[in-house]
């Protein structure tokens, strides 16, 4: 394996779901300002970012992508200790649609070819 076959192999992506108890909304993105900002200067953080469903507004997602699994490690490792500003305002376990929780990912690029999605080879794959 080279070392771009390992980058690709060892990415973590994290999808974190969480829904907020009614008229939480625009609290809980408003608090989401600086949690965004301090994962987002972490080592190895691609992508951290908070999405909102449009169909179940109090539905969300926190969309997470580091570049190895020492990466995620030591950004858990300091989440566990830090007081979360929106916490409050979390209500786990009534979502409407979906589970709250956290899901991991294997990696893999995907393209389309003649109307099918195949897999990317890791010298084709994008770099972020």
């Amino acid at each position: 394996m080279n070392a771009k076959e390992a980058a690709i192999v060892s990415a973590v992506r994290v999808v974190v779901n969480i829904h907020v108890k009614p008229g939480g909304e625009e609290a809980l993105k408003e608090g989401w300002i600086s949690t965004y900002e301090r994962a987002n200067a972490e080592r190895g953080c691609l992508q951290y970012e908070l999405m909102q469903s449009t169909t179940t507004p109090s539905n969300f997602a926190i969309l997470e992508h580091w570049a190895d699994q020492e990466c995620y490690a030591a950004h858990w490792e300091a989440e566990r200790s830090r007081e979360i500003p929106y916490a409050h305002l979390l209500d786990w376990g009534t979502r409407i649609t979906g589970k709250d929780g956290v899901e991991f990912y294997e990696q893999q690029y995907y393209r389309q070819v003649n109307g099918e999605w195949v897999p990317v080879t890791p010298e084709a794959t994008p770099s972020s």
